[in-house]
Parts: C-alpha cells; sequence; structure tokens
C-alpha cells in the first residue's frame, strides 16, 4: 500500500507541475494540488495533526463516519484554485487505520505470564516521513511495534510497574497475545492514555518523583533475539508533565 500511496503522490505532483509549465497555460489561471499523509485528531468536521496546534475544515469527513475523539492515520488532499472565488478545501482521499486509546493496566503476574509473544519497537512510516517508534502526544503514549502473529485477535497491555527514583521515570511493561501464524509479519501502533497513570501508583511513588517539573515513562518488553532467546528490552516512550508535586 505504501509503495502505491508514494506512486500516486508522486504522480499526482508530476501532474500538476506539467499543468503549470504547459505551452498554452489559461491566462491567469492558478491552482494547487497536494496530498498530506499523517496522523489527525478528529473535532467535529475538522481535524488536528499530530505535533500540530493547527486544524483543516475536511469537507467529506461523515462519508467515512468518523466521530469526534477518533484518531486516524489518513491521507489528505488539499485543492486550491485562487480564480474560482472558493476557498482552499481538504477532503480525505483514504484512512489507512483508525487508532484507539487504549486504557492502562495494572501489574498483574498472570497477565504478564499469558501475554508472551515478543515485540520488537519500529520506526512509524508516513509517505514521506518516519516517526520514531515511541513519542507523547497530548498525554498518550504511542508505540510503534512489529511482531511475528496475526493482526485479528491480537490483544496489547501497557501495565504499570512502578517508579525509577534516579531516572525520574514511570515505568511500564508492554505485553503482548497474538494468534501465531507461520511467520506472518505485523505492524502496529499501539496508543495509551496516561492521564490516570496516577491511579496506579502508590503514595510513596508519586513523592518520590514529586520535585521533578515532568518526568519519562519507560516501556519494557519481551524481545526475541536472533539466536531465538527472549530477552527484556527497554526504550524511554517519552516526557510528562509531573501532576504529583
Amino acid at each position: 500500500m505504501k509503495k502505491q500511496l508514494k506512486f500516486f503522490v508522486s504522480f499526482a505532483v508530476v501532474a500538476m507541475l506539467g499543468m503549470m509549465v504547459s505551452c498554452d497555460p489559461a491566462e491567469g489561471a492558478y491552482t494547487e494540488e497536494r496530498y498530506v499523509d499523517n496522523i489527525y485528531t478528529v473535532n467535529k468536521a475538522t481535524v488536528q495533526p499530530e505535533f500540530a496546534d493547527t486544524t483543516y475544515f475536511v469537507s467529506n469527513i461523515e462519508e467515512y463516519g468518523l466521530q469526534t475523539g477518533d484518531r486516524a492515520h489518513m491521507v489528505l488532499r488539499y485543492y486550491f484554485d485562487a480564480y474560482s472565488g472558493e476557498k482552499p478545501q481538504w477532503s480525505i482521499v483514504e484512512v489507512v487505520d483508525v487508532i484507539p486509546t487504549r486504557e492502562l493496566s495494572a501489574l498483574d503476574s498472570t497477565v504478564f505470564a499469558q501475554y508472551n509473544t515478543p515485540v520488537d519497537i519500529d520506526l512509524y512510516e508516513l509517505w514521506d516521513a518516519w516517526l520514531k517508534p515511541m513519542w507523547i502526544w497530548k498525554n498518550r503514549q504511542n508505540i510503534s511495534i512489529k511482531y511475528t502473529g496475526l493482526a485479528e485477535g491480537a490483544d496489547f497491555k501497557l501495565m504499570v510497574r512502578g517508579v525509577s527514583e534516579s531516572e525520574a521515570a514511570i515505568e511500564f511493561d508492554l505485553v503482548a497475545k497474538t494468534a501465531y501464524n507461520g511467520g506472518v509479519k505485523t505492524k502496529k501502533l499501539l496508543t495509551f492514555g496516561l492521564d490516570n497513570v496516577g491511579d496506579f501508583l502508590t503514595a510513596s511513588q508519586k513523592n518520590s518523583i514529586a520535585t521533578k517539573d515532568s518526568v519519562r515513562t519507560k516501556i519494557y518488553y519481551r524481545y526475541k533475539t536472533a539466536q531465538g532467546d527472549t530477552i527484556t528490552k527497554e526504550y524511554f516512550g517519552g516526557r510528562i508533565k509531573n501532576t504529583f508535586k
């Protein structure tokens, strides 16, 4: 799909340039058309790109059944005709994936034993950019993973492990339970809400980081080495405002 999308966008840009430099352009004509691949949060008829404060009014959002609060990886089309008298128009071309915000979980040894599929973190691909494997935006922890197994029926949990006072970090265990199927490779972006992370910490744990203006998130996950051994790896997932001061 990515290769097809890149070809589609490249072709559209070339076609647009061809029209702009044609031998006999319509006098005074000017149009602009471009495609933007990103993650967006929906608010009524507008969408907000990841990492941005701006919003775009989207003309056809109702056609895709998206509701306020939904977050999705989408391709948008921008079109502007300077002499039409109409405003620039944004519209959805493709919804690549709708990304739910999952809830945090308490540390549970039974779940930890059952959710034993190894995963790896991976850059998240947009058609013209790569996002780092983990980031936080609007108090949501995003984790881009890949694993061996089916997408259907897979389940994931982010369990609150505790606090590392020396690193000023809240620690989590990312665990996965998937259906294995003959070497099928799957990539997925997971998002977990962090607003209630304090509900999973003790008073002592909160006090241990109370002097910090912000704290990091530290994610532990099972990883399978090339030799077939399963080990635990860790990655700092981002930084959030410390609400335990």
